[in-house]
């Protein structure tokens, strides 16, 4: 299963990429996660859940340039895997989620993860004027 969503940002394309590089602040506004483990330097596991579905995976940060890619894998069977390819490009955001082995079973993740992504492109520039004060940049 795949998403797709372009997010057009009127930040600055190189701060919008350096804070979504962190997964921390990231994965959660894409995936339902209550609790973030970093485990070490772009690894980390995951937890939450969706109406009483536990949602548990952990992740590999892969950051390039003005590309970032998450590889992560639910530990739930089937064995869940898939990646987040964000891509950043002059003045806008394109994200990417694609899921394998997604049945039906996880129906309520897939409308989740729908809906965030719909959610995200009306808060993201307010998300990230947030993140930036945070952050003072």
């Amino acid at each position: 299963m795949e998403w797709t969503k372009i997010i057009k940002t009127k930040h600055d394309i190189d701060i919008v990429v350096k804070i979504i590089a962190n997964p921390e602040f990231f994965i959660p506004l894409v995936l339902p996660v209550r609790k973030f483990i970093l485990s070490s330097d772009k690894l980390y596991r995951c937890e939450g859940d969706i109406g009483g579905l536990p949602v548990i995976f952990h992740g590999r940060e892969y950051v390039g340039s003005y590309t970032i890619t998450h590889v992560i894998e639910f530990y739930k069977q089937p064995n869940i895997s898939g990646k987040i390819n964000i891509q950043g490009i002059e003045d806008k955001v394109n994200i990417t989620v694609l899921l394998q082995n997604l049945y039906i079973i996880y129906l309520p993740l897939r409308v989740y993860i729908s809906n965030k992504l719909n959610e995200l492109g009306k808060i993201f520039d307010e998300k990230i004027r947030l993140e930036r004060i945070k952050r003072k940049l």
